[in-house]
């Protein structure tokens, strides 16, 4: 079985295209590079996202993700620096159910890395807590 190189717009744009064709809404294909998702709206827009592993990768930084696919929802209040272990840094939303996500250690800074509302897949990087 050949593979197709996920880096290519040009294989992404097709896949896109075959997709929308037959009527599909979306996409995920997760490999040792990364992750990409080509999700078709209901007014036929084409989102797509390309997660490369150097992401997770990044000094001290540890990198909170998704318990399960859902909608992915901040906090309200998502100004401050730090956090501490156990505070409730967001929610995943599935149907009617807002999962609590909290920070498994405490951090001086939070990167967020998903959108408010960004429909999300299993394992999908939500957010950076840095030491």
């Amino acid at each position: 079985m050949s593979r197709f190189d996920l880096t290519d717009m040009d294989t992404i744009s097709v896949l896109a295209d075959a997709l929308q064709a037959a009527g599909v809404d979306g996409l995920e294909i997760t490999d040792s590079g990364g992750q990409l998702r080509i999700v078709v709206d209901t007014g036929r827009h084409v989102s797509i996202t390309r997660t490369g592993t150097s992401m997770a990768a990044v000094g001290t930084a540890h990198v909170v993700k998704a318990p399960m696919a859902g909608h992915f929802l901040m906090r309200a209040t998502t100004q401050e620096l730090g956090v501490e272990k156990g505070d409730v840094l967001g929610f995943m939303q599935i149907g009617p159910v807002l999962l609590p996500l909290r920070a498994d250690r405490s951090a001086s800074s939070i990167r967020w890395i998903a959108d408010e509302r960004q429909l999300v897949g299993y394992g999908e990087p939500l957010f950076e807590l840095s030491a």
